[in-house]
């Protein structure tokens, strides 16, 4: 399961990199831009099977289990707020981004969570602090919220591929 954890993880950064080499206009957007784009199902699956072997991962693992099934949840509420937009609007008055904006916030926050509960040693308690870090310094001096988002996105990924193998 671990090594399918690590291979979901890839997995998500790879589609965000090919969507933005075949729709040139998501280079300077979020990964989010990419739920309404023309490959958008590529990114929902990637999102849906990095839920699953998160959760699946972790499953029995106590409070680790459970950040990781928040995480999950949050990440395809997050895909589905997105992809799914209108029909989202039509339950939140309008307010799809808001509720897009809060889930990919929980799904950070459980995830950076379920690192610090985790402890996987030296290596991935840099990669921590570099998810906490690079993006914020990133933000700071390029004010480019996408590249943030991608930035941090890449180093939670490679956070799970250190903890799988």
């Amino acid at each position: 399961m671990h090594l399918y954890l690590a291979l979901a993880a890839l997995g998500l950064v790879a589609v965000v990199a090919v969507q933005d080499v075949l729709v040139p206009a998501l280079r300077s957007e979020s990964i989010s831009a990419g739920l309404t784009g023309p490959y958008h199902w590529y990114l929902d699956a990637s999102y849906l099977i990095l839920a699953i072997a998160l959760t699946t991962a972790f499953l029995g693992t106590g409070l680790a289990g459970v950040l990781a099934g928040v995480s999950s949840v949050a990440l395809i509420l997050t895909a589905v707020t997105n992809t799914f937009s209108t029909w989202v609007d039509g339950f939140t008055n309008g307010q799809h981004a808001k509720w897009h904006s809060i889930f990919t916030g929980v799904v950070f926050v459980s995830a950076l969570s379920l690192q610090a509960v985790v402890d996987r040693g030296a290596v991935a308690w840099t990669l921590t602090a570099s998810n906490v870090l690079a993006p914020a310094v990133l933000y700071l001096l390029t004010r480019n919220s996408p590249n943030t988002e991608k930035v941090g996105v890449l180093i939670l990924c490679l956070w799970l591929v250190s903890w799988s193998l």
